[in-house]
């Protein structure tokens, strides 16, 4: 039988009450909990309003990271992937033009505490 087509073995997973995507966003969460950051989860932003053309509309283009981190007076936008798809190089890209920031990628937890010290 099929299996049904799941991004990278990515397995969902709880805690808290939260739904996380993966086991490292999961672990992420933990970290920054343990450090004792201030941070919000999976924050919405709008990428590129909705419009209309020809008297149809086009939704908004949102993109939904997985932590806002907010470091004194700085807020960095966090996602964590092991794998870039297609579709996000695309909102990476349009994240940078209106937000005028990168999003920060995170591919283990020992990368987040590379980029966290070197931060500080």
């Amino acid at each position: 039988s099929m299996q049904p087509f799941r991004k990278y073995k990515n397995t969902k997973v709880e805690e808290d009450g939260f739904k996380f995507d993966s086991k490292l966003e999961r672990n992420i969460y933990r970290k920054m909990k343990e450090l004792k950051l201030e941070f919000t989860l999976q924050p919405r932003y709008v990428l590129f309003d909705k419009f209309k053309l020809d008297g149809k509309t086009y939704r908004a283009i949102e993109y939904r990271a997985d932590f806002e981190l907010k470091l004194g007076d700085k807020l960095y936008t966090i996602d964590t992937k092991g794998m870039e798809t297609q579709v996000f190089k695309l909102k990476k890209k349009l994240f940078a033009l209106k937000y005028q920031k990168e999003i920060v990628c995170i591919k283990s937890v020992k990368h987040f505490m590379e980029w966290f010290t070197h931060l500080k």
